[in-house]
């Protein structure tokens, strides 16, 4: 119960750093796990094996997230995608 609730904070808590919109109330789970990925700099190929999706689902997905959000690039996503990088 408690990583739940870890979870939902988080998830809640996550905001555009230049809008100060909540991102979780512009993009859905979904989108917002490719979008993170995305950022991180992950291909479609291995966001979609990360995920179990199909490539064509994380190109559609990272298309909606666009449109949602504005952007025309992948490299715009930084501006509203908060994230830690992965320690190695």
């Amino acid at each position: 119960m408690q990583q739940c609730e870890a979870t939902i904070n988080n998830w809640i808590s996550m905001h555009n750093r230049y809008a100060k919109d909540n991102i979780t109330s512009i993009l859905t789970v979904p989108e917002l796990q490719v979008a993170t990925l995305a950022t991180r700099g992950k291909t479609n190929a291995e966001i979609a094996k990360m995920l179990n999706y199909s490539i064509a689902y994380v190109k559609k997905a990272l298309e909606s997230v666009f449109a949602k959000l504005l952007i025309t690039k992948r490299s715009e996503l930084d501006q509203y995608i908060i994230w830690s990088p992965e320690k190695k």
